[in-house]
């Protein structure tokens, strides 16, 4: 799963379209962690990848799947694909629904998806 991490796609991909968070809390009683779908879509190639994250309290909430040291823990990478013609959003052939009641990250984490991408260029 490396090679689908965020650290390696996006670089490669360049300046995503949008990306979106749709946030969740696990655990039952007392909460033990914390989660999130992070959804990176690319308009001009039809993709849309999907990061499902979960992560321990121990730490800051952090929005950054990554395989590295000090990153989260990837539960699951998820490409959906459409031609890049399409004038029908990609999010619109997620059949789990989950993608409309996602908050874009520039709500979520006061980044814009250009930020987003600098901070996995940058050394």
């Amino acid at each position: 799963m490396a090679a689908f991490a965020p650290e390696k796609l996006v670089p490669a991909l360049g300046v995503p379209s949008r990306i979106s968070i749709d946030p969740s809390l696990g655990g039952e009683g007392t909460i033990t962690s914390v989660g999130y779908d992070l959804y990176i879509v690319y308009d001009q190639l039809g993709i849309r990848l999907t990061y499902s994250v979960s992560d321990d309290l121990s730490n800051k909430y952090k929005i950054c799947p990554t395989f590295g040291v000090g990153g989260n823990t990837e539960d699951s990478v998820g490409i959906l694909l459409d031609s890049p013609n399409d004038n029908v959003p990609i999010e619109t052939y997620d059949e789990s629904g989950v993608q409309a009641r996602a908050i874009p990250i520039e709500k979520a984490a006061g980044i814009t998806p250009e930020e987003f991408y600098n901070l996995f260029i940058q050394t």
